[in-house]
């Protein structure tokens, strides 16, 4: 339980690292798409290994102490679920194709 926030935290530095377009980062990966592939797999460890850190938390006070989880009233606090809500939106809609690039 003490090392999930860690773990989340280091890897979702690593999945920027994995969308760079830089010599040093493709020579690991056969083509841009293999590296693109595990860029989102990467984002999607991300977001479960956060949900099962949020959990662990949860599970390890007693029901009535929830509360201090929960007390959006504190900046820490709030600034955590919304960073939490942010992504998982940001995992959820990359699973959706984007195919209008001309936009750019």
């Amino acid at each position: 339980m003490k090392y999930t926030g860690l773990v989340a935290l280091s890897l979702f530095a690593l999945v920027f690292m994995s969308a760079l377009k830089r010599p040093f980062v493709n020579r690991w990966f056969a083509s841009l798409a293999q590296q693109y592939r595990v860029h989102h797999l990467m984002a999607l460890a991300v977001a479960a290994i956060t949900l099962l850190h949020v959990i662990l938390q949860f599970a390890a006070l007693p029901r009535e102490d929830w509360g201090i989880y929960l007390a959006l009233g504190e900046i820490s606090v709030s600034t955590a679920w919304l960073a939490l809500v942010l992504l998982l939106l940001g995992v959820v809609s990359s699973l959706f194709p984007f195919r209008r690039y001309n936009l750019w």
